[in-house]
């Protein structure tokens, strides 16, 4: 039986790299990253990502449009999220976790290829592991078997 809403395509995009990050001793560059969920922005993320380093900065837990520190922004909308679904930005692995009760995950890098694809049964929750190099997203989907709780859109 199927319960709850249904996950369409989840994306990841690269919008552009903007000015040389001064933080960043290696030469990083800030990017900036969407998420859309069936064409609808989820959120905004602006991180350091060095060659060679996964963006994994330190922020807080926000939603609804923060500025969490220097250089990583989320922008997020609760009317889009569910208390069985919900997306997470990570910098203990560099992952997006996104749960769902039924249907099937596309993530797509900036230019539209498809980076993973996986069907998802219901309560059962994903992990896209983001390490970027550069301008590369290499993304990995294994499964987790849990949920998450809160309907909140969260990074730290």
């Amino acid at each position: 039986m199927e319960i709850g809403t249904q996950l369409g395509i989840l994306a990841l995009y690269r919008c552009r790299s903007s000015v040389p990050s001064i933080s960043s001793a290696v030469g990083g560059v800030l990017e900036d990253w969407k998420v859309r969920l069936d064409g609808q922005d989820l959120a905004e993320m602006r991180g350091c990502a060095p060659p060679g380093y996964a963006m994994n900065r330190q922020v807080a837990h926000g939603v609804q449009g923060a500025l969490l520190d220097s250089s990583v922004a989320v922008v997020g909308a609760s009317s889009l999220f569910s208390s069985k679904r919900s997306v997470k930005f990570s910098s203990a692995d560099s992952a997006i976790e996104f749960c769902v009760t039924w249907g099937k995950v596309s993530v797509r890098d900036g230019f539209g290829e498809v980076l993973a694809r996986k069907d998802v049964s219901a309560w059962h929750m994903d992990r896209v592991d983001m390490r970027v190099f550069g301008a590369i997203a290499l993304v990995e989907v294994a499964g987790l078997g849990a949920m998450l709780r809160n309907p909140v859109l969260s990074a730290f």
